[in-house]
């Protein structure tokens, strides 16, 4: 796989964050930044009343734009290689595409289509659904950098991908990394009360911590520059990463990959509340 960063770039404020994500991606990684951008040409513009242009037209106009932002990141940042590609058609399949040799896709969280209070775009989770790289979604007010990220794993199943994005990641920005599971409210808290509740619940978080800071190990001890902290909580593990998010850089969380040969992630309910709600960037990161 070639050390490409892909940006999904519309000239919307979503997109421009996204483009700056990218670009310090990119930079941190030594890689290739390519910024793509997806058009349609109004063949049917008379039903709109507006001028048909030609899909040349459309596409030199597209052309135009990709360069004004590929100039802005190359007078910041001009040991990136920054490539640009305009494509007739659909953003999600254009991004899907440009993402076939790449390691990384950024988008925004919603771009020219979408509306004020819309969470995420269509073209952002239909992309989730196509790619087989990480992807990190921007969202989330603009503030100044904490240098924390936050991983949240679910120690039932495989944690290495976000273990191996998180502290890689981690170790590149030189951030401190949390390392956050969530077990669901105590189903036993209904047939408990007093200090019997609170004795089990604290049993069974320990457990847990126990259980964290194993699979957390040797990642600590392969990447010794990273500063580490584990984190137990309890509750719903969407409602719980949001609230987190406040604090961070970036919420990294896990999802399955389509089943058979079909490419792409099939979104949980915890990734799904994540890119909904969370207060900062989320990376998704594809799972076995």
């Amino acid at each position: 796989m070639n050390r490409t960063v892909v940006v999904g770039y519309d000239h919307t404020a979503p997109s421009e964050r996204a483009l700056a994500e990218a670009t310090r991606e990119a930079a941190t990684r030594d890689s290739v930044l390519r910024i793509v951008h997806a058009y349609q040409w109004p063949v049917a513009g008379r039903l709109f009343s507006q001028p048909e242009m030609s899909q040349e037209a459309c596409h030199e106009a597209a052309e135009v734009l990709l360069e004004a932002a590929a100039n802005g990141v190359r007078a910041a940042h001009p040991e990136i290689d920054v490539q640009t590609r305009a494509v007739a058609g659909y953003a999600a399949a254009a991004l899907v595409e440009a993402c076939r040799d790449a390691e990384l896709l950024v988008v925004g969280n919603r771009g020219t289509g979408g509306f004020d209070g819309l969470m995420v775009g269509s073209v952002s989770l239909r992309a989730l659904a196509g790619v087989v790289c990480p992807v990190i979604m921007v969202r989330g007010d603009e503030r100044p950098a904490r240098s924390a990220v936050l991983a949240a794993v679910d120690l039932a199943g495989p944690c290495d991908r976000i273990f191996d994005f998180a502290f890689t990641l981690a170790a590149r920005r030189g951030a401190a990394l949390t390392v956050a599971h969530v077990w669901d409210e105590p189903w036993f808290l209904p047939y408990n009360e007093g200090d019997s509740a609170f004795e089990n619940t604290a049993k069974v978080k320990d457990e847990w911590a126990i259980r964290l800071e194993a699979v957390v190990q040797p990642w600590r001890s392969k990447y010794s520059d990273v500063a580490v902290t584990e984190l137990i909580g309890a509750g719903p593990a969407g409602a719980e990463l949001v609230e987190a998010s406040k604090g961070f850089d970036l919420l990294v969380v896990g999802a399955q990959r389509h089943g058979g040969n079909l490419h792409g992630m099939r979104i949980g309910p915890v990734a799904h509340t994540a890119l909904h709600h969370a207060e900062c960037p989320v990376a998704v990161v594809p799972l076995d």
